[in-house]
């Protein structure tokens, strides 16, 4: 796991630092990880979970200020889900 961690870092910094594009630093990945979908397939199933996990995170928060109820907020979550 901490080589993985280590090769996600270094493609990050080679990211930010303007070295690779999100495509390359992806095609190196699958170098070395069985990724069977293609970048924009991965991409976008990328940001759905980026979605569903800020709308968690969002629910947690307001869960934790008192402003929803736990179940209240729990069955928000999944009626979204649903439609």
């Amino acid at each position: 796991m901490n080589a993985l961690s280590t090769f996600v870092g270094a493609m990050d910094k080679a990211m930010t630092l303007g070295l690779i594009s999100p495509q390359t630093a992806f095609n190196t990945m699958k170098t070395f990880i069985s990724i069977p979908n293609d970048y924009e397939d991965e991409k976008k199933a990328a940001a759905e979970w980026i979605k569903l996990k800020l709308r968690i995170e969002s629910i947690q928060d307001r869960i934790r200020s008192g402003d929803v109820d736990a179940e209240d907020a729990i069955n928000e979550l999944f009626s979204r889900e649903a439609a």
